[in-house]
């Protein structure tokens, strides 16, 4: 047990790494695009806030998607699951089996970055601070499963009663001022109306 709990912590220091790491492709991108991000999907660009930010995000973001970038140039970020896969949780990784689909660690919270329905690379739909930087979430962990790349609801998470945590009962999540921090599932917002400003930076401060 002792070993077990020392492995599970470990994980979950990298979880936060990683999720701090992406923070940082975030305001890189932001920086470029007058502080505006991608949505958390895009009609013309593949689906997943990712294919917005093939060029701020490592290659090898996900253990077996395909990405195509705005001009059109396919890139592979591991085939099959077998490249190493540089933001894929290892809470999630060591419960899924690796598949061809894509294996997104993390959703971002698609109720303040909506879906994107635009052509151009540029036209981001929100902008990433808002009222309370590090009140409005951006991106957490769903369930471990495959391609579940936003929510907007803690249900839609599927973070449900019963679900499979990847850390025990905490939930990491990264904040629109680059910080992460772990929630624990009963204090994780249960939609909008739980917490406006969790969700929409709305409400007081």
């Amino acid at each position: 047990p002792a070993l077990n709990n020392a492995r599970q912590s470990a994980f979950n220091s990298t979880c936060k790494n990683q999720l701090k790491q992406i923070g940082l492709c975030f305001h890189n991108y932001a920086g470029d695009f007058n502080g505006m991000i991608p949505g958390a999907t895009s009609k013309n660009f593949g689906g997943a806030w990712a294919t917005r930010m093939v060029q701020y995000l490592p290659k090898n973001y996900c253990g077996s998607l395909s990405l195509t970038n705005p001009q059109g140039t396919l890139i592979e970020t591991g085939a099959n699951g077998k490249g190493k896969a540089t933001f894929i949780c290892p809470g999630l990784k060591n419960r899924i089996k690796r598949s061809k689909g894509s294996d997104f660690s993390y959703g971002m919270n698609s109720a303040y970055f909506p879906f994107d329905q635009g052509n151009d690379p540029a036209g981001s739909v929100a902008r990433l601070g808002g009222k309370a930087p590090s009140k409005l979430l951006v991106l957490t962990e769903p369930k471990s499963g495959v391609s579940l790349y936003y929510l907007d609801s803690r249900a839609a998470s599927a973070l449900a009663a019963g679900s499979v945590l990847r850390h025990g009962k905490g939930i990491n999540c990264m904040m629109a001022d680059g910080h992460v921090e772990e929630r624990d599932f009963n204090a994780f917002p249960e939609n909008k109306q739980a917490d406006p400003m969790f969700w929409l930076n709305e409400g007081s401060i």
